[in-house]
């Protein structure tokens, strides 16, 4: 049972997307036991990875298209006290790429403390997200963390770093 482009909700309580050709199924993440991800053979692995740095490299490139007009004074606006300037979105998705998949998944340290500090959603009030780096330096950390995921994601099939990267990549596509 595959489909293309539907997400449906794994037993191990993450969403796992359903790709054509490339073996996974329902539960083809599954459970990470230990350093593998059991249901997918070595042979679909590469695949899949390929498939996953090729998606995330297409929504980064849409994403940024996003800001190409966007000027500074827009760029670090705050439209509302509820609301964070559309920049801050810009570098908490870098910050979030790099928590959940370069330090939870694969165990690396903070490279940018100080965009640590700035882009995690619980630690400056909104009204302070305003000073914000430029949109080229907002990009370089972006860079510099997609970077480091796609090394990581070639990393040899069964290697504890690819695993729990992949498995953090797929969970984070499919939300």
């Amino acid at each position: 049972m595959t489909s293309t482009s539907k997400f449906t909700k794994s037993e191990s309580s993450f969403f796992v997307p359903h790709y054509q050709g490339l073996g996974v199924r329902e539960q083809g993440l599954g459970e990470i036991e230990g350093a593998a991800l059991s249901p997918l053979t070595a042979h679909r692995l590469p695949a899949l990875k390929h498939q996953l740095r090729h998606w995330m490299q297409q929504c980064r490139q849409s994403t940024l298209a996003l800001f190409e007009r966007v000027d500074y004074v827009t760029f670090r606006n705050q439209a509302h006290p509820d609301f964070s300037p559309i920049g801050w979105h810009l570098g908490h998705i870098a910050y979030t790429e790099a928590l959940w998949i370069l330090e939870h998944a694969a165990g690396l340290s903070p490279q940018f403390p100080y965009y640590r500090r700035l882009f995690a959603a619980n630690s400056l009030p909104k009204a302070e997200r305003v000073n914000l780096p430029t949109l080229a330096d907002i990009q370089a950390y972006l860079n510099a963390v997609r970077t480091q995921v796609l090394t990581i994601s070639k990393s040899p099939p069964g290697s504890a770093r690819t695993s729990l990267a992949l498995a953090s990549a797929a969970r984070k596509s499919a939300l």
